[in-house]
């Protein structure tokens, strides 16, 4: 249908990746989509992955209100490559790690703008100019979001708190949340990624260990 077509792919190093995705969901939830834990978001992403394990019904039961369709599975680079390489040469794909247009725009905008034949400089000038960041959701977020009741006290708590208490609380929540991986998770899921991310390295020559992908 477009016999003219390429392929552009920016991959980001899975763990982070991850994270992102998470904090997407949340923004969703819970009018979107059903309240969870990072921990539960997880482990409802690794039975997602794994259809052919038999996890128990007991499994399944407890990470059921997540409403995940396939995170693992989106970022295994190798998997959507190697589909696309059936189709398309090898030249016509470029694949581009999201921490180079951190670590260095230019020369990820230069690779980009000669790859789809636009003047390089422009594309350099436009996209290097500072926009606006987004911020992870605060501690008050995920709490007002996780339980309905805090969000229907929230309004009776400001009113009875002393302004300057409300002041202390307040900016101790609007803290950016941390979120902590579960030991075994990290380590599973890092494992699942070294492989396809060793092929990813070497098949298009990204240095991938040097942006802190699991190799």
């Amino acid at each position: 249908m477009f016999p003219d077509s390429r392929i552009i792919l920016i991959v980001r190093e899975q763990i982070n990746c991850l994270e992102s995705m998470y904090v997407q969901y949340l923004k969703g939830a819970p009018v979107k989509y059903p309240y969870c834990t990072f921990e539960e978001y997880l482990q409802a992403a690794w039975m997602r992955f794994h259809v052919d394990r038999d996890f128990g019904k007991e499994a399944y039961q407890k990470y059921m209100h997540v409403r995940v369709h396939n995170p693992l599975g989106r970022v295994h680079y190798k998997a959507l490559l190697k589909s696309y390489l059936k189709h398309y040469a090898k030249d016509e794909l470029l694949v581009l790690p999201f921490e180079q247009l951190k670590a260095d725009p230019t020369f990820f905008l230069t690779k980009l703008s000669r790859f789809i034949g636009i003047d390089e400089e422009t594309s350099v000038r436009l996209m290097t100019q500072q926009a606006p960041r987004q911020t992870r959701p605060s501690g008050i977020d995920i709490a007002l979001k996780g339980s309905p009741l805090l969000l229907r006290l929230r309004g009776v708590a400001s009113a009875l708190l002393p302004q300057t208490a409300k002041k202390r609380l307040k900016a101790k929540l609007s803290r950016n949340i941390s979120l902590d991986w579960p030991s075994t998770l990290s380590a599973k899921i890092s494992d699942l990624y070294r492989e396809p991310n060793r092929w990813l390295a070497d098949e298009f020559s990204l240095p991938l260990m040097d942006l802190g992908y699991p190799i």
